[in-house]
């Protein structure tokens, strides 16, 4: 087993966890675990080089720790790293060195205080810098940061700024703490789904139309757009209706994604699928399925492997564009197995 390479669930995640940070209330990731990554992809596998990654989005904002976050990019510029590089802030930010880098910087907007008090600095600081920025509103949380007024307001200063793309959810399995002022929408459980009501959905499509910005229920799908590749790289598309693939700018783009063989360490055939339930469900690790994981189909990837876990489906994926089918032992663990090493 591999263990110096994290992912988490669009990204290899390369950075620190710090003993501090803003400590939002809703928050899950101040879990007294200690996270430091420092492998560069490529140092396990040269195809890991079109790897996604994100760097410090562990517990501990990237301008908490500016000079680590930095030595990381310039790290992965010296080692020609292809794939999207993001980082996520909510603090302010601070000018990045140009870099030969595919960067991108996703500014938060939130039901917290910072993220709301550093937004439009950092879209200024953004909209004169030399990378790729976009507006993570997320989560919208019920009666909270869900009001029509701050929604336009969002979306107001999306335009301003140089018509940003914003990726927007709702809350996800929030601490055992969370306050009692935060409710789920419709008297749903908080789950996997970051569930948002139909009529503040409708509101954020309605502000959307109105000012011209593209909007996305997937980091993903807005990082696949905006840095122009041919398809989601998280394979959203498989299932549609849930991130309403039918409203996104780039349906047809994903629609139209053709497979292409690739050279991975382990044997696989490329199959087509309809009716399959996720690999993930029929081995009993996905407890919150949308309704679409149980009835998906497409084209999949079925690697002739005893077992694969869950790092492993993370890689096959946004290297190949398939999720995968048939693996009858999924271990849930983001590491990745042996047989990458090169």
């Amino acid at each position: 087993m591999i263990t110096s390479l994290y992912t988490i669930k669009s990204f290899v995640s390369i950075g620190d966890s710090l003993d501090k940070c803003y400590d939002c209330e809703y928050c899950r990731a101040n879990d007294d675990l200690k996270y430091h990554y420092h492998t560069l992809p490529s140092e396990i596998n040269p195809l890991f080089k079109k790897l996604p990654i994100a760097v410090n989005l562990f517990y501990g904002d990237p301008t908490l720790q500016w000079e680590n976050t930095i030595n990381i990019l310039k790290q992965l510029e010296i080692d020609k790293h292809e794939g999207i590089v993001m980082i996520v802030t909510k603090g302010k930010l601070k000018d990045i060195p140009k870099m030969s880098l595919n960067l991108h910087v996703g500014i938060s907007y939130g039901p917290d205080k910072i993220s709301q008090d550093n937004f439009e600095y950092n879209l200024k600081v953004a909209e004169n810098s030399w990378y790729k920025y976009s507006i993570e509103f997320r989560p919208i949380c019920n009666g909270i940061n869900d009001s029509e007024d701050l929604i336009r307001y969002v979306f107001s200063m999306a335009k301003k700024y140089g018509n940003v793309p914003i990726s927007y959810c709702g809350l996800q399995l929030p601490p055992k703490n969370l306050p009692e002022k935060y409710k789920p929408y419709d008297n749903r459980e908080f789950s996997g789904q970051k569930y948002i009501s139909k009529q503040v959905n409708e509101i954020i499509r309605k502000h959307s139309i109105e000012f011209g910005i593209s909007v996305f229920h997937k980091t993903s799908c807005m990082l696949s757009t905006v840095h122009g590749l041919n398809y989601d790289y998280n394979i959203h598309f498989l299932k549609p209706i849930g991130v309403e693939c039918h409203e996104c700018i780039n349906r047809e783009m994903c629609n139209s994604f053709k497979v292409s063989s690739i050279d991975l360490p382990f044997d696989y055939e490329i199959v087509e699928k309809e009716n399959y339930k996720c690999s993930f469900v029929r081995n009993g690790l996905c407890k919150v399925p949308n309704k679409e994981c149980l009835n998906m189909r497409g084209i999949f990837i079925r690697p002739k492997l005893d077992s694969l876990t869950r790092g492993d489906v993370r890689i096959i994926k946004w290297l190949t564009g398939c999720m995968v089918s048939d693996v009858n032992n999924l271990i849930e663990i983001p590491y990745i197995s042996d047989f990458w090493k090169k």
